[in-house]
Parts: C-alpha cells; sequence; structure tokens
C-alpha cells in the first residue's frame, strides 16, 4: 500500500515490546523484497550481530541506520563493501550536537551518508537539525551532501478531533507527552506546515510513526499530501514564498457599491 501511495521509503527498526522476542527487521525486509517494488526498504538497528545478516538484500534499495552509533558497529559494516561494491545508504544516529567533539565529527562526516537526529520536542529536533548541518559544515563536509533524517510519531486528521483520536488510540504514543509538541500533529495543513519548518531546518527525510488505526489507508493517503516535494527549493533558512498576486479585478469593485457622486 505504502509503494502504491508514493511513500519513498519504508522503514522497520529492531525494538520490540516489553516481554517480546527480540525483532527481526532484516528477516521482515526479505519478506518485503519481492512485494515493493519502487519504495526503498530501512532498517534501524540497534542490535550489533544485525550487520552481519545482511545476504538476499538489494544494497541498492536499501538504507540502513545505525541506532548508537557505535563506530566499532559502523566499521564492522563497512568493512562487508569492498570498494567498488555497491553498499546500503548509512545513517548513523547522533545526540546533542553541542556534545560531539571534533574527532567524531570528522569521523562522521567522512562515514554517514545521513544522520538520524534523536527525536524529542519537535522544535528542539529543528535546532539540532540545523545545528547539524553547521557543525558538519566546520570539518569539511559539503551540508548540501548531507542527509538529515529525523524519527517522529505522525497523526493527521481531517480535523484536529479525528487526529487527536488517532493518536489516543495508538498505545505507543501515549507516554510521548503532548501531540503537538512531541510530533506531527493535526489538521493536513497543520502537518504540512510543520514538515516546511522541518525542512527550513535541514531535515531531509522525515520518517513517520503512524497509529494503528483501522482506517490506516487513509493515514497513509494523507501523509504523502503531507510532504514538501523537492527539498533543493527548500534551502534551510530560505524565506518563504511570497503569496501569489490575487486575480486579475479581484478586489477592484465594491462590494456595496456607492452612488455615484
Amino acid at each position: 500500500m505504502c509503494d502504491r501511495a508514493g511513500i519513498g521509503a519504508v522503514w522497520l527498526d529492531d525494538s520490540a515490546p516489553s516481554g517480546a522476542p527480540p525483532a527481526d527487521p532484516l528477516g521482515r525486509l526479505r519478506k518485503l523484497v519481492p512485494v515493493v517494488a519502487r519504495a526503498r526498504l530501512g532498517a534501524m538497528l540497534g542490535a550489533p550481530g544485525h550487520v552481519a545478516t545482511l545476504d538476499g538484500l538489494p544494497a541498492r534499495r536499501l538504507e540502513l541506520t545505525l541506532l548508537g552509533g557505535a563506530r566499532p558497529q559502523v566499521e564492522r559494516l563497512l568493512e562487508r563493501f569492498g570498494a567498488g561494491r555497491p553498499r546500503p545508504t548509512l545513517a548513523v544516529e547522533v545526540g546533542d550536537p553541542e556534545r560531539l567533539d571534533g574527532e567524531r565529527l570528522a569521523w562522521l562526516a567522512g562515514v554517514a551518508d545521513d544522520v538520524l537526529v534523536v527525536a524529542g520536542d519537535v522544535d528542539r529536533v529543528a535546532e539540532r537539525a540545523r545545528a547539524l548541518r553547521e557543525a558538519f559544515g566546520l570539518v569539511g563536509r559539503d551540508p548540501g551532501s548531507l542527509g538529515v533524517a529525523v524519527r517522529l510519531p505522525v497523526s493527521i486528521g481531517r480535523t484536529v478531533a479525528e487526529a487527536a483520536a488517532r493518536w489516543d488510540g495508538e498505545p505507543a504514543f501515549a507516554a510521548l507527552g503532548p501531540p503537538a509538541k512531541a510530533g506531527v500533529f493535526g489538521t493536513l495543513e497543520h502537518c504540512h506546515e510543520r514538515v516546511i519548518a522541518l525542512a527550513h531546518a535541514g531535515v531531509t527525510d522525515l520518517r513517520c510513526v503512524l497509529p494503528g488505526a483501522p482506517d490506516i489507508h487513509d493515514v497513509i493517503a494523507q501523509a504523502t499530501a503531507m510532504t514538501v516535494g523537492t527539498v533543493a527549493k527548500l534551502a534551510p533558512g530560505a524565506p518563504r514564498s511570497p503569496a501569489p498576486p490575487p486575480p486579475e479585478g479581484w478586489g477592484g469593485r465594491s462590494r456595496f457599491p456607492r452612488p455615484s457622486p
């Protein structure tokens, strides 16, 4: 359904509910390979052993995010792909940019295609995305070549009440705090404004955690309309486009004509 709707990537992670067996995102991605023909396939991995189980996955369509950003885990993954071999797009999770020293920044700039900003308050996420792009620029990485991803809960509805009902019905969202601060929330117009603000802060990839609503097909359809199009036209910090001029003759006649003097 996501593939037909035009979603750019389908993401799975290796988190599991308390008491459940460990998740296997790469195993689940293998089941999607023959089904998903257009979208890229992504996995967010926290367990180091997962990097050794990439067989059977199309490297050119695969995106991997290493949670925690442990250097040995990243280097072990890179060793699997020699020079000239296609490798997955690699993202590394990063924390507060103010706590990243120059050595780690330089290392990340050399190995990571993208970075995943730790989620939290949405406004804080935007601030971190902007700071990360500036920090990578200082160590010689072209900010234009850096993908900045953020994983956020999304609850969208035709009304705020519908969005709230979907949010309240998802147990995973219960402890996240007020939805307007914790995620992309509200009507299509509200969510579109939020996505534009994130794009202006330098976020290039929004990984939507969708509520398990019975009408999930409707949520996915609305999410596709929430996107901003070509992020290249939304340079970080660029001013908003001016509103289009009114149609010719619009407002030229008084609604209540006055008699001629």
